[in-house]
């Protein structure tokens, strides 16, 4: 099992007690000061301080709210795409699906845009009901996908030089989300962090169990046969999947 702290969305945040100022001016020659009644819970306490010192707490207060609001914004990014249109996973795989979407030339062959790559959105991702609905390895959350390539049965684009690649997929999981549990029975996968943190946990053939907090520039791989599960991290995760038919 891995600590708690990796798959409880729900953190735990320290709360901000809410300062209410009432001005009262001192007309014995002192600097000026304000008293301030602070409420923290269902206890206050009065006290009194300088008006510069009153400035900074302010300023502090402001600087923690704007802080709070550009993290909210990079995990929100963390799963955001120069294309919105996402289709959900269950119908991209429902039928003959287009992994590249646009019309073919020569070029084709040999380079590809992004903009035209599909985009696809799991909920839940790779769900394994073996697993309870609070537990990662059941799966969870959203996860959003850029299919670079692939040749799998009903995406196949026959971009690939004769390779062995299954495919490749930029993946994006959103803050706490899970792959579920699954197993690779004919392939092997490469995962490549490029932003964010990821926990990985892997089981080969023999029973063993292996565990590790990727990030960026890491790299996590398991061969035909083994198992696995992922859960991102508080500022989610991206990284990019390579899978390969196993020989």
């Amino acid at each position: 099992m891995i600590p708690a702290m990796f798959y409880h969305k729900n953190e735990k945040k320290s709360s901000f007690s809410s300062v209410l100022p009432s001005v009262h001016l001192f007309s014995r020659g002192l600097p000026l000061n304000i008293k301030l009644t602070v409420y923290h819970n269902t206890d206050d306490t009065v006290f009194t301080l300088p008006v510069k010192r009153v400035k900074i707490i302010v300023m502090n207060v402001f600087f923690m709210m704007f802080r709070q609001l550009f993290t909210e914004q990079k995990e929100n990014s963390m799963t955001a795409s120069e294309d919105d249109n996402y289709i959900d996973g269950d119908v991209f795989h429902s039928g003959e699906s287009r992994i590249y979407r646009r019309e073919e030339s020569p070029e084709d062959l040999y380079f590809k845009e992004s903009s035209h790559m599909a985009r696809v959105v799991y909920q839940r991702a790779h769900e394994n009901w073996d697993f309870p609905e609070d537990d990662p390895k059941h799966g969870s959350g959203y996860n959003y996908c850029k299919w670079i390539t692939s040749e799998q049965p009903g995406t196949a684009e026959n971009f690939s030089f004769n390779s062995n690649l299954n495919a490749m997929i930029e993946s994006s999981l959103e803050p706490y989300a899970s792959l579920g549990w699954h197993t690779h029975y004919d392939t092997e996968e490469y995962y490549y962090v490029l932003a964010g943190s990821i926990y990985v946990e892997c089981r080969d053939e023999n029973g063993s169990t292996y565990g590790r907090d990727l990030h960026s520039g890491d790299l996590h791989r398991i061969k035909k046969g083994m198992s696995h599960y992922a859960i991102a991290g508080s500022e989610g995760a991206k990284f990019i999947a390579v899978i390969i038919k196993a020989v």
